[in-house]
């Protein structure tokens, strides 16, 4: 509290206003068959503290799923991913007052393929009694091959 030049006494009044959040800044920064690692800042604007991150990610065909992590966090790691697959991507920041806007989505995918079927000759060997089958012909596209399935018609 001040006073006037007249003498009488001033109250000087500050009118601070806080938000959620803008959208923070996220970046891919690396992928593997398993894995997707992405750098998070927050937005440049932002003034007010961040409280955390919460990373929304499905894949192609699944459902969305969540990882909440520290306001400290320069970079997250998504783990235990599908090999092969594609990805949504999309990070909001929170604070005291609530969530704020989301990220640009990131449309991405982790490393690897379906199985490569080989050639016939590579793969089938038959003989008068038998078939035989080299499994071992299959490429397996950079993503580990569960089991097989054989199936067999009789004339």
């Amino acid at each position: 509290m001040g006073f006037d030049e007249a003498g009488e006494r001033m109250i000087e009044i500050k009118r601070c206003f806080v938000a959620p959040p803008h959208s923070p800044q996220v970046t891919l920064t690396a992928t593997t068959t398993n894995s997707l690692t992405m750098k998070l800042r927050p937005h440049p604007t932002d003034n007010a503290p961040i409280h955390g991150y919460t990373i929304h990610y499905k894949p192609e065909f699944g459902d969305w799923e969540t990882a909440q992590i520290s306001s400290t966090a320069q970079k997250y790691t998504l783990e235990n991913l599908w090999c092969g697959s594609r990805y949504q991507i999309y990070v909001t920041a929170y604070n005291g007052i609530g969530t704020g806007d989301p990220s640009d989505m990131l449309n991405t995918r982790t490393k690897g393929s379906k199985p490569i079927i080989p050639e016939a000759a590579r793969f089938i060997e038959v003989s008068t009694n038998s078939i035989t089958l080299h499994l071992s012909a299959w490429s397996d596209g950079g993503c580990p091959m569960l089991y097989f399935v054989v199936e067999h018609k009789k004339k």
